[in-house]
C-alpha cells in the first residue's frame, strides 16, 4: 500500500499526471481491504478535486469519511475533515460557514491528541485551512491570528513544508492590508525556508515576490522574480509551477501594455494547465485571455 501511495504521489506532485494517478487508484480499489480502500478513496477525492470532477470528489470524500469513522482511524478522519472543509468552502452553497464547521471537527479530533506530532501536523494544516477560508471571506484579522497559531505549531515540531506555505499565506494578508514591507519580510523568509527545506515551494516563493513587486508598480523587478521562477520550475520539471510563472509574466506584460506578449505568455500557461487537466486554472486563464 505504501508503494502504491508513493507512486501516486510521484504521478500527482512530480509528473503531474492526474488522470494516470486516478486510473491506478481506481484499479486498486477492486482488490483492497477496507483500510486500504479508505486511503485510496481519500486520495481519489483529492485528485478528482484537482481534475474539476466535483461530484466525484464529493462522493469520494463522503465515502472516505464514512470508512474512517467506521474504522476509528482518527488521524485520517481529522485530515479528511480538514480537506473537506476546503472543498465545502469552494463548492457548497453556504461555503464559508460549512467549511469552518468541518475544519472545527478536524481540530476537535486533533485536540484529543495534544502531544502526538502526527496529529499536530494535521492541526497545523487544519488551522491553515481555517485561515484560508477566513481570508476568502475577507476576514483578514481573524485569518492572520489563525495563521500565526499554525505557524507557531510548525516551528515547534519542525513541520517545514507547512511552515513555508504559511509564510506565504501571512504575506498575502499583509498585501491585502497594503502593508507591503511586512509582506516582503515574510516572502523573503518563505524563500529562504524553501531553499533550505522544501525546494518544491521555491517557484511559488519567487512568483509571490514578483506579484508583490507588481502591486508596488515595479514591473521590471516583478519580471526578474517571475523569470527566476520560470527557470527554477523548468529545471525542476515542475509543470504546474512553470504555468504559474508564465501566467505571472502575462500579467506583467499586461501592466506594461504589451498585450500581444501578454497573450503569448497566457497561452503558454493555458497549454500547460490543459495538458495537466488542471481544471481550477484553465477557466481562469481563458477568462484572462478573453479580456486582453
Amino acid at each position: 500500500m505504501r508503494n502504491l501511495l508513493k507512486k501516486v504521489k510521484k504521478l500527482r506532485d512530480r509528473d503531474q499526471n492526474l488522470k494516470e494517478a486516478k486510473r491506478i487508484l481506481e484499479e486498486h480499489l477492486k482488490t483492497s481491504n477496507t483500510k486500504e480502500r479508505m486511503l485510496i478513496i481519500k486520495k481519489l477525492a483529492e485528485i478528482c478535486l484537482d481534475l474539476g470532477e466535483i461530484q466525484s470528489a464529493e462522493k469520494y470524500f463522503n465515502e472516505a469519511i464514512f470508512l474512517a469513522e467506521k474504522l476509528k482511524e482518527n488521524l485520517v478522519l481529522a485530515d479528511l475533515y480538514r480537506k473537506y472543509g476546503y472543498f465545502a468552502n469552494k463548492y457548497h452553497k453556504n461555503g464559508a460557514q460549512e467549511g469552518l464547521g468541518y475544519v472545527a471537527t478536524s481540530l476537535k479530533i486533533c485536540n484529543c491528541h495534544p502531544k502526538d506530532p502526527e496529529f499536530l501536523k494535521v492541526k497545523a494544516s487544519a488551522l491553515a485551512a481555517k485561515g484560508n477560508i477566513l481570508y476568502d471571506d475577507k476576514r483578514n484579522k481573524e485569518a492572520l491570528k489563525v495563521y500565526q497559531e499554525a505557524l507557531k505549531i510548525c516551528r515547534k515540531i519542525g513541520f517545514s513544508e507547512r511552515e513555508v506555505t504559511l509564510l506565504g499565506d501571512i504575506a498575502n494578508i499583509y498585501i491585502s492590508e497594503k502593508e507591503l514591507r511586512k509582506a516582503e519580510k515574510f516572502l523573503k523568509e518563505m524563500l529562504l525556508k524553501a531553499v533550505l527545506y522544501y525546494k518544491h515551494s521555491l517557484p511559488a516563493a519567487l512568483c509571490r515576490l514578483g506579484k508583490l513587486k507588481l502591486v508596488e508598480k515595479k514591473p521590471e523587478e516583478a519580471q526578474m522574480w517571475a523569470e527566476l521562477s520560470l527557470i527554477v520550475s523548468q529545471h525542476g520539471g515542475w509543470k504546474r509551477e512553470e504555468a504559474e510563472a508564465f501566467e505571472l509574466l502575462g500579467e506583467i506584460e499586461k501592466k506594461k501594455k504589451n498585450l500581444k506578449q501578454a497573450k503569448n505568455y497566457l497561452k503558454k500557461a493555458l497549454k500547460i494547465y490543459s495538458n495537466l487537466d488542471y481544471y481550477q486554472r484553465i477557466e481562469t486563464i481563458k477568462e484572462k485571455i478573453s479580456k486582453l
